[in-house]
């Protein structure tokens, strides 16, 4: 009797070792072996691939976006007027990707910045993106605090600024010796709509620029750097200048008397930044084709950025270079 029961323990075991061991792997087929007399392939895993997603092209001429900020007490539009002055559709009829941030008018360089590169993330979120950026006049230091501080040098290719107080300003520096308790009751009106003019103008001052803000804020090795700026006189008189807008004679002769040529708010010397490019014919209005358009004969705001775009190219491996953007024939001939 023990014998026979003995006999058909060793008999189960035999029927049951093959799915135990199925079950375990331990067959040498994995998890997924089959039972004796299967005749179905075994399962495979899907192949996995890392061919990466194919890089984004903007525009019919396949170069990097252009991305524009506006400076102090600036705008996208206002109804029908463009703080650019049509020069974003202009370029964008010729075959560009134009994004133009709207940063709060008053507020500070780093909370200006954040807005600026929180719109751009937004709109082209792929990490190997660049794009060419053009400031003017305050927003030239959001740019650059936007590179050094937000983590951008890795996605501005180019960072153009135009007529930027670098080095600040002397007006800044008057419009600083207003009473505290006056600059206050009159920020109490901006921060009603969630501005900020004393941050603002305290950080244009020559003391932040230098002692502060340049110091801390170095340039990426990985961005091109480069500025220009327009100069003008009462007469229209110096080498390469407009006549200046009346609304600018006060400032313009503070500055004259303290840091030379300038275009009524900036100084040439502190605009200088980067790759210098030079000095046209304007006013700060005039740089961004203000007002309303109407600039000096002597330079033609559409066509200066029109080259300056057309200077920015992206190359066929995805990174792009200006190639002696400055010393180009057709950007001389707008000086």
């Amino acid at each position: 009797m023990r014998t026979k029961l003995l006999l058909a323990l060793c008999a189960l075991l035999a029927l049951t070792t093959p799915l135990v061991s199925g079950c375990t792997g331990s067959s040498g087929h994995g998890g997924g072996s089959l039972a004796p007399g299967s005749t179905a392939a075994p399962a495979t895993a899907a192949p996995r691939t890392n061919t990466p997603a194919p890089l984004p092209v903007y525009g019919t001429r396949k170069c990097w976006p252009i991305v524009f900020i506006h400076g102090l007490a600036g705008f996208r539009n206002i109804g029908p007027l463009d703080y650019w002055m049509s020069v974003p559709d202009r370029l964008r009829a010729s075959g560009f990707e134009v994004l133009v941030v709207q940063d709060k008018p008053f507020a500070s360089i780093a909370e200006r910045a954040l807005e600026a590169k929180t719109q751009i993330v937004n709109q082209y979120p792929d990490p190997r993106v660049k794009i060419n950026v053009i400031a003017h006049s305050m927003g030239g230091l959001d740019m650059r605090y936007m590179i050094t501080h937000l983590g951008m040098g890795d996605r501005v290719a180019s960072a153009t600024s135009i007529g930027t107080p670098h080095h600040g300003t002397s007006v800044a520096d008057l419009i600083g010796i207003v009473p505290g308790p006056v600059q206050d009751a009159i920020n109490i009106v901006f921060k009603a709509v969630g501005w900020d003019m004393v941050s603002a103008i305290n950080q244009l001052s020559t003391h932040y620029c230098e002692t502060i803000f340049n110091p801390s804020t170095p340039d990426d090795p990985r961005v091109s750097y480069f500025s220009w700026t327009g100069a003008a006189d009462p007469m229209g008189s110096g080498a390469n200048h407009s006549v200046i807008d009346p609304l600018f004679w006060p400032t313009w002769s503070l500055l004259d008397n303290l840091e030379g040529e300038n275009d009524g708010l900036v100084s040439a010397k502190s605009a200088a930044w980067g790759q210098f490019c030079g000095v046209f014919p304007a006013d700060h209005l005039n740089e961004v084709g203000q007002p309303v358009g109407l600039t000096p004969t002597a330079y033609d705001y559409k066509a200066f950025y029109d080259n300056w775009a057309s200077s920015s190219k992206r190359a066929a491996s995805g990174r792009r270079s200006i190639a002696n953007a400055c010393e180009s024939a057709h950007v001389r001939a707008l000086m």
